[in-house]
């Protein structure tokens, strides 16, 4: 994304995608011209690497598209009333699309009053309804953390209401799982049996947010702690994501409140240190996924570009893409990230 002379964003400027092969060889697939909304985000891609799900947002509405990767053809997805996410489904036949019904208040706030998952197939096919949640004005927090993740074999994880439930493709609840404390967020399948989640720490400090990582078993059996902040001199901390290496494993925690807070660590379960590309510091670290057997990570400084890091299993790394892109207030030189082919 290049910004104009100024700084600001030019209603004009392309959007690049590029692909980056596993020898770090770069390819220009394609740009989509402007004139646009100025904020296409890559939310998905099929599995087969050949459609890309993108996101759009202007006046106060969100946009679907679906781009063909051979040909740069981009066309609109007729997504349903109050769209806010889709992924694609695990055989790149349907869409989960999340919708989010809101009512503006009298002073500003946009107050949720429904949220439904449903499965759409691409060939136009009745949806089949995954989730329908009534949320009380008194309960928006329920709002928040509302999360969900499809499994490997088609079933469906969701936050509904604090509790997380495992339901077949079609919706139909198949049991309730258990987590250490309300208020999990489901972050990705873990294995086969697992999920990933964000939990509050049963024992946090009252006043203060402390989240840890825990394993979820589909199978109904007790959740087990997987990674919880030590640290007792920030009150808000906590783990957000985690990827495994070669019996090494680096943790995307979150140090503080406001801008700057992401950091990655690894750990080997005795010891741990922060990752850092450099003497100078970055300002936010995200954990993508691996990548020729290597940690890959978005890393960005204030201000600065997005670049993409691939860090070894011994805390080594290198930038694989430019350093130097143009780059303003938010409109940074990487911004999207997707491994093609990994669930």
């Amino acid at each position: 994304v290049v910004p104009d002379e100024l700084g600001e964003p030019d209603a004009n400027y392309d959007v690049t995608l590029m692909l980056l092969s596993p020898t770090d060889d770069v390819y220009e697939v394609g740009s989509i011209p402007g004139p646009y909304p100025t904020n296409y985000r890559i939310q998905d891609v099929s599995s087969d690497g050949q459609v890309a799900l993108m996101w759009s947002w202007d006046d106060d509405q969100n946009f679907f598209w679906l781009l063909d990767l051979q040909t740069m053809t981009l066309d609109p997805y007729p997504a349903p009333d109050s769209a806010w996410s889709a992924r694609f489904g695990r055989d790149d036949s349907s869409l989960l699309v999340e919708q989010r019904f809101t009512t503006q208040q009298p002073s500003g706030w946009w107050r949720t009053d429904r949220i439904m998952l449903s499965r759409i197939a691409l060939d136009g096919s009745e949806p089949q309804r995954v989730v329908d949640l009534m949320i009380s004005p008194e309960r928006q927090e329920v709002a928040s953390y509302f999360t969900w993740v499809e499994l490997y074999s088609g079933e469906v994880a969701t936050t509904d209401d604090g509790i997380v439930n495992l339901r077949a493709s079609d919706g139909r609840l198949l049991r309730q799982l258990d987590t250490p404390s309300p208020e999990c967020t489901l972050v990705r399948q873990w294995s086969d049996s697992d999920h990933l989640a964000r939990c509050p720490d049963p024992e946090q400090v009252s006043g203060c947010w402390t989240n840890g990582l825990f394993l979820i078993p589909a199978t109904g059996e007790a959740s087990a702690q997987f990674a919880v902040p030590s640290s007792t001199d920030v009150c808000f901390a906590g783990y957000v994501e985690a990827v495994s290496l070669a019996g090494e494993l680096a943790l995307q925690r979150v140090q503080g409140e406001g801008e700057c807070t992401h950091v990655i660590e690894i750990t080997d379960g005795t010891s741990s240190s922060t990752w850092q590309p450099g003497n100078e510091p970055l300002c936010d670290s995200n954990l993508i996924g691996v990548r020729n057997a290597a940690w890959l990570a978005l890393g960005s400084r204030y201000e600065g570009p997005g670049v993409l890091y691939e860090i070894t299993a011994d805390g080594r790394s290198r930038p694989i893409t430019p350093t130097t892109l143009p780059s303003s207030w938010n409109f940074t030189g990487v911004t999207d990230v997707h491994i093609i082919g990994v669930a």
